[in-house]
């Protein structure tokens, strides 16, 4: 009798799978909890939550909520994007693109932003998220390696999908310490994790992507004419 070993899938043809995966990603909700420590003695600090409602890279609904009260919604209805900053309570419209790319605040280190949202943009993220020379390292459920700018990132799955992203965003860290270093203390040993759940097959109503604004309210028209 011939024994056939199972062999494990290399984890960066893995990790190209989880981008084609999340690329192809429709009509789902999901929610994003992000945390953040300086120190490893410490406790993970709370930061922002996201609920993002997507049907699609144009149809989609961000809602943030910083730990301080202060969230921004933006609102895609495939043509226009909708804009309501509950920090100074602007409103503005614009132009919509692909999620990673129709506001600044979208695209990470963006206030409403998440490192999910590089995976969301597929194949086109690779480059600009993992390290030319990445020190791949994986196991049951978990993908490790080096990124170009946030440090070393873990990855952890369920049922192919990502639950937590966890970085130690050296660089970052170190930067911010090295530029006010009487608000941050000096990264000994950092984290920042995002923890994500998903709804799948939403159906989402109409009104979820409607990008009218609210009534009442001053309105910046930064939308480019034809």
């Amino acid at each position: 009798m011939i024994a056939f070993a199972l062999l494990a899938v290399p984890p960066q043809i893995e990790l190209d799978d989880l981008f084609d995966r999340y690329a192809k990603l429709r009509n789902v909700e999901i929610s994003i909890s992000r945390s953040r420590r300086l120190a490893k003695h410490e406790a993970q600090e709370a930061g922002s939550e996201l609920v993002v409602r997507y049907a699609g890279q144009r149809r989609f609904r961000v809602d943030s909520a910083e730990y301080w009260g202060d969230g921004t919604t933006l609102v895609s209805d495939g043509k226009t994007l909708l804009v309501v900053s509950g920090g100074d309570g602007r409103v503005s419209l614009r132009n919509t693109a692909e999620l990673l790319d129709a506001h600044p605040s979208l695209n990470p280190p963006g206030p409403s932003s998440a490192i999910l949202f590089l995976f969301m943009k597929g194949r086109d993220s690779y480059k600009r998220l993992v390290a030319d020379e990445p020190h791949f390292e994986s196991g049951r459920n978990w993908i490790r390696f080096a990124t170009k700018s946030l440090g070393v990132m873990t990855l952890t799955l369920r049922d192919g999908w990502i639950q937590e992203i966890a970085y130690d965003n050296r660089p970052g860290s170190l930067a911010s310490y090295v530029m006010f270093p009487m608000w941050y203390e000096r990264p000994q040993d950092p984290m920042e994790i995002e923890a994500i759940t998903y709804l799948f097959a939403q159906r989402f109503p109409a009104r979820t992507f409607d990008a009218t604004p609210p009534k009442g309210v001053d309105v910046e028209d930064l939308r480019k004419k034809p």
